[in-house]
């Protein structure tokens, strides 16, 4: 599967367990680094919400020996489909970001 012309394509009309099959796709090909940070790519990730898209991104998101590649993607993927249900996970990294950068 070519998960960036699945990506730029209609996804939000397919079922919920194929947007799943993508996302973990995309952050396979994020891990191994067959995949770069795009812009482009990023303003299509809102269409991936599923049910389980919460339970699926928070592995990456939590285990800091992941590629940071794909830990940034799965960020990303939680803010843009606003899944609050991560928001414990996701305040430390952003103060760890904030104590770093600021």
């Amino acid at each position: 599967m070519d998960a960036d012309v699945v990506l730029h394509s209609d996804v939000a009309a397919v079922d919920a367990d194929d947007r799943a099959a993508l996302v973990g796709a995309l952050l396979q090909l994020f891990e191994e680094e067959r995949l770069t940070h795009d812009w482009e790519r990023q303003n299509h990730y809102r269409k991936l919400i599923h049910p389980g898209l919460a339970e699926q991104l928070r592995p990456y998101i939590i285990d800091a020996s992941k590629n940071p590649f794909a830990r940034r993607t799965a960020i990303i993927i939680a803010h843009e489909c606003e899944l609050r249900e991560l928001q414990d996970e996701l305040v430390p990294l952003r103060t760890f970001a904030l104590r770093r950068h600021g």
